[in-house]
C-alpha cells in the first residue's frame, strides 16, 4: 500500500512539475517573440486570459486553469462553464460543454411506445393435488389382522382392498342387520301394515349405521346374503394413487378416528409457486406457465394458473399461486423444487393484457378445461361458469398503438424508494441541457420500466450517467434525487429527534439473505478503500486518508447497481447515493480533523451496506468505539483487526477505545 502511494505522489509530482515547465516556456516564448519582449501576438490577444477552466466531472469543487488529471481521482479534468443563468438557479437542470458530454459518457436513449411483455419470474415446489388426496381412518375401535397394501410407495386402484380388519362393534351392527331383516320376514305374512313399516325402517337403520361404520353396498348386501356376520371386514382404497404413508401395522389395535394410510393420486399434480407483490397486476387467471425442475435438465412443461392466494404473505411479500399439472408418466415427483416463468402482454396501464375469453365457459378448479357452451368438467365433472364469473375482462379495445406502454431502459430511472426521478436531455438548447423528471413507474418489462406518468413519447432520458449529472446538482445546491427542493440533503438535525445509539449495531434488512454473493464480492474493494482510510487517519496521514477516498470514488462508480431486485434494489439505490454524496463532502473537508468529523456518518453507513449487501462475501470487521470522539459523545469505526487504532485521535490516544465486537 505504501509503495503503490508513493508511486501516485511521485507520477502527480512530475505531473504538476511538467505543466509548470510548459507554462513557463510557453510565458518565455511569448516575451521573446513579442515586440517590445512583453506584447503577445494579435491571436493570442483576442483570447482572454483565464476565459476556460477546468473542472473534474466527479469533483466539481477542482477549478484549474488548464487541461489534466484530476488532483484527487485522476481522471482527465473537463472544461467548466459558468453557470451565469441566474433564473435557472432553483431549476433541476444542468448544462455542459459537448467536450464535457463526452468526457462524461452521458448516453441518451428515447421514449417509446411499442409492445412489450412481462416475464414473471417464480419459485416454488411441487405438490399433491388436494382434490386427488386420500386419508383411510378408522370408523371404529379394532384390531388390524391383515395389511394388504403393506409398504409405502405401493400402487392401487380405486376399490383396490387396503387393510382387513375385526371389531367387536362392526360384528354386533352385523347382527343388528340380520335381526332386523329376520323380523321384516317374519311380519311380511301376519304383521299389520303399521308393524311391516317399522320393521323395514329398522332394516333401514341397520344398513346405514354400517355404511357410516365404512361398509359398502356390496359388503352389505354379503352379509345380506349370507345371513351370518363376518368376524373380519375389509376396506377399500376410495381413490387409484400411490400410497405415501402407512400409519399402522398387522396386530395393532386402533381408536376411532386413527390414521391407517395416505393414498394420493400422482397423476395430477399442483405446483404451488410464490411471486413478488409488485408482480400481482401481472398475473392473471388462466395465465400460461412454464417451469423447470433441476432432476429433469432440458426439459420445460406448462401449465395453467388456477388459483391466485388473496392474501400477501406478510413475512416474504410474496402471494402464492397454483398451477394444475397434468403428470401422466409419473416422473414429476412432490417436493421438486421448481422455478416458472409466466409471460404476459403488457398494456399502457402496466397490468396483463387478459385473456379474450369473452362468451367461453370454464372449469373452475381446472381453468385449463375452457368450452364454447354450458357443460361438465372433463377432468372432476364440476358445471363449467361464464369465464366472466372467474374475474376474465375481455381485451381493451385500442386505437392503433394507443394500447401499447411507454417504456425507458432499466438504466435510466433513479429510484429511492419514495420516488423515481430520470434526466432528460433538453431539445433545442445552445448547449447540452439535462433535466430531472420525477415519473411514475409501472412493471420492469424485459428490460425495460413501463412509464404511467411523467413522459412523453419521443423525450430523450439520461440511460448512463445518471448520477454523475444528480451528483453535479446536489453540489450546486439544485434539486436533485436526494434533495427534491435543492436544500442540503443532509438537512439540518431535528432537536426532537432522538439520538443514534452508534454502539449498537444497524438491523439486518429482511432481503439481505436474497443478496447474491456475487454482489457482495464485488464491495470487498469499496470496504478495503474505507478501511485504509481509517487506517491513514489512525496514522495522522492526511495525504493517505485523500488516496483512500479517490479509491473510493473509483471503486463506486464499478460497482453495478442494476443486479438486486425489490426491496433490495431500491434500499441498495438509496446507499449508494448517500455514500457518494457524503464521500464528496468528505473530501471537501479541511484537514485531517474536518475528515474526521464526517467519520462516524460514513462508519454508518458503510455498517448498513456491509450488513444488508455483504452476503457473507466480506473481511470479518470489528467495531471499535471512542467514548471521547466529538466532545465526549462517543464514535464508532471499523478495523480488520481487533488491536485498536484509534481513527478519531491518532497517535494522540491511539490505543484509547474498546472493541465492541465483530460485525
Amino acid at each position: 500500500m505504501t509503495g503503490s502511494v508513493n508511486a501516485m505522489k511521485t507520477g502527480r509530482f512530475f505531473k504538476w512539475l511538467a505543466w509548470v515547465t510548459v507554462a513557463l516556456l510557453a510565458f518565455g516564448a511569448g516575451w521573446w517573440l513579442s515586440p517590445g519582449g512583453g506584447e503577445a501576438d494579435d491571436e493570442v490577444a483576442d483570447e482572454p486570459a483565464g476565459e476556460t477552466r477546468w473542472t473534474c466531472s466527479m469533483h466539481p469543487q477542482v477549478n484549474e486553469p488548464g487541461p489534466g488529471s484530476c488532483p484527487i481521482c485522476g481522471m482527465d479534468l473537463i472544461p467548466l462553464e459558468e453557470d451565469d443563468d441566474e433564473d435557472e438557479r432553483d431549476l433541476p437542470r444542468l448544462r455542459l460543454s459537448e467536450r464535457a458530454l463526452s468526457l462524461m459518457n452521458i448516453q441518451v436513449a428515447p421514449v417509446r411506445r411499442t409492445e412489450a411483455t412481462a416475464e414473471i419470474l417464480m419459485a416454488g415446489r411441487i405438490d399433491y393435488d388436494e382434490t386427488q388426496f386420500a386419508e383411510v381412518t378408522a370408523y371404529f375401535r379394532g384390531r388390524v389382522d391383515r395389511l394388504f397394501a403393506d409398504f409405502t410407495g405401493m400402487r392401487v386402484d380405486a376399490g383396490e382392498h387396503l387393510v382387513e380388519m375385526y371389531s367387536p362393534q362392526l360384528f354386533s351392527a352385523q347382527e343388528e342387520l340380520i335381526l332386523a331383516l329376520r323380523g321384516e320376514e317374519d311380519l311380511q305374512e301376519r304383521g299389520t301394515a303399521g308393524a311391516k313399516r317399522e320393521a323395514q325402517a329398522m332394516v333401514g337403520s341397520a344398513r346405514e349405521q354400517l355404511r357410516l361404520l365404512g361398509l359398502v353396498d356390496r359388503q352389505i348386501d354379503e352379509i345380506v346374503e349370507r345371513g351370518t356376520p363376518a368376524t373380519h371386514t375389509t376396506f377399500f382404497s376410495p381413490i387409484g394413487g400411490t400410497v405415501l404413508e402407512r400409519h399402522v401395522s398387522e396386530g395393532e389395535y386402533v381408536e376411532t378416528g386413527d390414521l391407517l394410510l395416505t393414498v394420493a393420486d400422482l397423476s395430477h399434480l399442483w405446483v404451488k409457486l410464490e411471486a413478488y407483490e409488485s408482480d400481482l397486476p401481472l398475473l392473471r387467471f388462466g395465465q400460461k406457465v412454464s417451469f423447470q425442475v433441476a432432476a429433469l435438465p432440458g426439459e420445460t412443461f406448462e401449465g395453467v394458473v388456477a388459483y391466485i392466494d388473496p392474501v400477501v404473505d406478510p413475512l416474504t411479500r410474496t402471494v402464492r399461486a397454483r398451477v394444475n399439472l397434468p403428470n401422466p408418466d409419473g416422473r414429476l415427483k412432490p417436493g421438486m423444487f421448481v422455478r416458472g416463468m409466466a409471460k404476459a402482454p403488457v398494456t399502457h396501464r402496466g397490468e396483463a393484457v387478459p385473456l379474450d375469453l369473452r362468451g367461453k365457459w370454464i372449469s373452475p378448479m381446472h381453468p385449463e378445461i375452457v368450452k364454447d357452451e354450458a357443460g361438465e368438467c372433463d377432468i372432476c365433472g364440476m358445471e363449467l361458469v361464464p369465464a366472466e364469473k372467474l374475474g376474465f375482462i375481455p381485451m381493451p379495445e385500442t386505437n392503433g398503438e394507443a394500447g401499447h406502454p411507454l417504456l425507458i431502459p432499466e438504466t435510466a430511472p433513479l429510484l429511492t424508494g419514495k420516488r423515481a426521478l430520470v434526466y432528460i436531455r433538453l431539445p433545442d438548447t445552445e448547449r447540452p441541457t439535462f433535466e430531472a423528471r420525477q415519473v411514475e413507474l409501472g412493471p420492469r418489462v424485459s428490460g425495460h420500466y413501463v412509464v404511467l406518468d411523467g413522459l412523453e413519447e419521443g423525450d430523450r432520458v439520461v440511460v448512463n450517467g445518471n448520477f454523475k449529472i444528480d451528483s453535479e446538482l446536489q453540489i450546486r445546491g439544485r434539486p436533485s434525487m436526494m434533495a427534491p427542493e435543492g436544500e442540503d440533503p443532509e438537512g439540518e438535525p431535528d432537536p426532537a429527534e432522538e439520538a443514534v445509539d452508534y454502539r449498537e449495531a444497524p438491523e439486518r434488512s429482511d432481503f439481505a439473505g436474497d443478496v447474491p454473493e456475487s454482489f457482495g464480492r464485488e464491495l470487498r474493494p469499496l470496504v478495503r478503500a474505507y478501511l485504509d482510510l481509517t487506517a491513514a487517519l489512525a496514522d495522522d496521514d492526511e495525504d493517505t486518508a485523500r488516496e483512500s477516498l479517490a479509491e473510493w470514488h473509483a471503486v463506486l462508480l464499478e460497482i453495478g447497481e442494476h443486479r438486486l431486485d425489490g426491496d433490495a434494489h431500491m434500499t441498495w439505490m438509496e446507499r449508494y447515493e448517500a455514500l457518494h454524496v457524503l464521500s464528496h463532502r468528505i473530501d471537501e473537508a479541511e484537514g485531517i480533523e474536518g475528515i474526521r468529523e464526517r467519520l462516524q456518518e460514513l462508519t454508518r453507513e458503510v455498517e448498513k451496506v456491509a450488513i444488508d449487501f455483504g452476503a457473507g462475501e466480506l473481511p470479518t470487521l470489528y467495531r471499535l468505539y471512542c467514548p471521547m470522539a466529538y466532545d465526549d459523545q462517543g464514535a464508532t469505526w471499523l478495523q480488520d483487526h481487533d488491536t485498536v487504532d484509534n481513527a478519531y485521535f491518532g497517535a494522540s490516544m491511539l490505543r484509547c477505545g474498546e472493541v465492541l465486537g465483530e460485525l
